[in-house]
C-alpha cells in the first residue's frame, strides 16, 4: 500500500465495515470516510488518533507509514504461553 488513504481504507475493508459504521466508531461522518478514501479529504493526526483507540490492534506505525504489519500482535498472557509450550489448539485453551 502506498499511501495514506488507501491504508486507512484497507483498514476499514479488513475490519469488514462499512464507511457508516467505521465512520461512526471513529467520529467521522460517512461522506467524511468516503472524501479520506477518494483523496479529497487528508487523514489527519486525529483521524489516526481516533481510529487507533478504537481499533487498538491497527498498527499505528504501519497506519503512518505502511511498515510492519497492519495488526499488532497481542501480547500473549499465561494461558497462552501454556498452552504454546504444550502445542494446544484454540479448543485446547478453554
Amino acid at each position: 500500500m502506498d499511501s495514506l488513504k488507501e491504508r486507512f481504507r484497507a483498514v476499514r475493508k479488513s475490519l469488514g465495515l462499512t464507511m457508516d459504521e467505521f465512520g461512526k466508531a471513529i467520529g467521522l461522518s460517512n461522506s467524511g470516510i468516503s472524501a479520506i478514501e477518494s483523496g479529497q479529504r487528508k487523514v489527519s493526526d486525529k483521524h489516526i488518533k481516533l481510529l487507533c483507540a478504537a481499533y487498538p490492534s491497527v498498527s499505528e506505525r504501519w497506519l503512518r507509514t505502511g511498515e510492519g504489519e497492519m495488526y499488532v500482535r497481542a501480547k500473549t498472557g499465561i494461558v497462552d504461553q501454556v498452552a504454546n509450550a504444550y502445542g494446544l489448539d484454540t479448543a485446547g485453551r478453554v
